[in-house]
């Protein structure tokens, strides 16, 4: 009789144990997700650095401050000194950073339209915008962040990468 109540009491402690471990990694995983978009295509902006004409990385459009009431291009500018930032799409996966930077995920597409600045036109010079030029081809590889992306195509309004490993 002992034996049979040592058996139960096993028993219901695996159990137990089993249904804690899988309440736990639920948990974990609708945290994970939560890191992760799914999102198939979202606003963001580049920053690109005013020395060399660098894209330094991505931010998601909806989470600045820009056009919020009482808020400014000025914080933006403060927060990233030396930088310009220019609307663009993210067509894919991505996650972000603690710091809020947007890290696209594998074959996503990124798409940079180099005549849509975020900052207003008078705090430019007139015919100031990012020019790629000669320097950059299509199948050229840069790095923004952590990310490898290749330039697929060149437009005079827009640059089209693909994320690559």
């Amino acid at each position: 009789m002992k034996t049979i109540q040592k058996n139960q009491s096993r028993t219901q402690t695996k159990t137990f144990t089993i249904a804690l471990m899988l309440i736990l990694s639920m948990s974990f995983y609708g945290t994970a997700q939560k890191k992760i978009s799914n999102v198939k295509e979202t606003k963001v902006v580049f920053v690109v650095s005013q020395k060399g004409n660098q894209i330094s990385h991505l931010l998601q459009y909806d989470a600045l401050p820009i056009g919020r009431k009482g808020r400014s291009a000025d914080k933006l500018k403060d927060q990233y000194p030396k930088s310009d930032f220019y609307l663009g799409t993210l067509k894919g996966n991505f996650k972000k950073d603690e710091s809020g930077i947007v890290i696209p995920a594998f074959d996503s597409t990124l798409i940079m339209y180099t005549d849509k600045s975020l900052i207003s036109k008078d705090d430019f010079l007139p015919g100031d915008q990012f020019l790629p030029g000669d320097q950059f081809l299509p199948g050229d590889q840069f790095r923004i962040g952590n990310t490898s992306v290749k330039l697929e195509s060149i437009d005079k309004s827009k640059l089209i990468f693909k994320t690559i490993k």
